[in-house]
Order: C-alpha cells, then structure tokens, then sequence
C-alpha cells in the first residue's frame, strides 16, 4: 500500500534520484533536464492538477519553471507554467521505493547520448525508475502562490507493505 500524504508546503522540496545510482535531476543552461552529482541538484515539488486528478504538475523550486514535453517531444525541459498537457504528469510507484515519471505513457529515461532526460517507451531499464530524496533544503523560497497551500508529498517512509 503506499501512501500520499498531503501536507503544508514548509516541508515538501526533495531533491529527486535515479534508483540505485548516485545522480539526480537537474537543470542545465535553465532549460534542459538532465543528471548531476547531487551538489548541483535542484528540488522540486509536486502539485495535483485537479482536484480527484492523478495529473501532477512538476515545480522546479526556485523558480517559476515546471517540467515540460517541448512540441518535438524529444526531451524534457523546464518552462513557465501554461496549463498546457504538455506539463501534467503521473507517478507511478513500485515497491522498493521507487517510481516512474510518466507521460502520455512515455516513461522519462536519462539518454547519454543527448546527456538529457526524455520520453522513451516505458521497460525495465534502470534509467526509468526514481526514488526521492528527503533532504533540508536551504535557499529556496516556494512561490507565494503555493505558501500555505496543501500538496502531495512523497515519502519513502510512508511506503507500506500489505501482509
């Protein structure tokens, strides 16, 4: 069974990791989503679309940048909120802890040849599974739009295993 907790936003910046390795998502040149060393990680937060809806929003915190799918759709970057489906995205957890980022049932995967994160079919590589790292984050500020608004947080803690 596995558990979304919905809490004030004061505790809700994680930095997110690929499962089983020791790099992170990040931001390169403001706009491209790709993996770092964790010292140059950015977190982020998640929004629910709507109410009832499994659609999350993804925040790049410190900015007023979302995770989006450009028109080509071969990679993943960071752009200013629009609403637009191109930015909504579900997460699918696995046991052990970890979880998928999916959209329009693309699966996001690390490719080294673009040095890039982008929608790929979705498998069993290990490039497509994440886990979240609840870490304190210092330096950055939510938008005030979200301040004293409930989110979903993800915990690994909250990870239960039905008997």
């Amino acid at each position: 069974m596995i558990l979304l907790f919905i809490l004030n936003v004061s505790c809700s910046l994680h930095l997110v990791k690929v499962f089983g390795h020791d790099l992170y998502l990040c931001v390169e040149n403001g706009i491209l989503l790709t993996l770092c060393k964790k010292n140059n990680a950015r977190p982020i937060f998640l929004e629910q679309y709507g109410l009832n809806s499994s659609e999350m929003v993804i925040h790049l915190a410190g900015s007023e940048k979302v995770f989006d799918i450009p028109e080509n759709g071969n990679y993943i970057a960071t752009f200013p909120e629009s609403g637009s489906s191109s930015q909504l995205f579900h997460i699918r957890f696995i046991p052990l802890h970890k979880f998928k980022i999916m959209s329009y049932g693309m699966c996001l995967e690390y490719d080294l040849k673009c040095d890039c994160v982008m929608p790929k079919e979705c498998s069993n590589k290990n490039l497509q599974y994440y886990e979240v790292e609840p870490t304190e984050i210092f330096g950055f500020e939510l938008p005030d739009k979200f301040k004293g608004r409930p989110i979903i947080y993800y915990s690994s803690l909250s990870y239960l295993k039905s008997s």
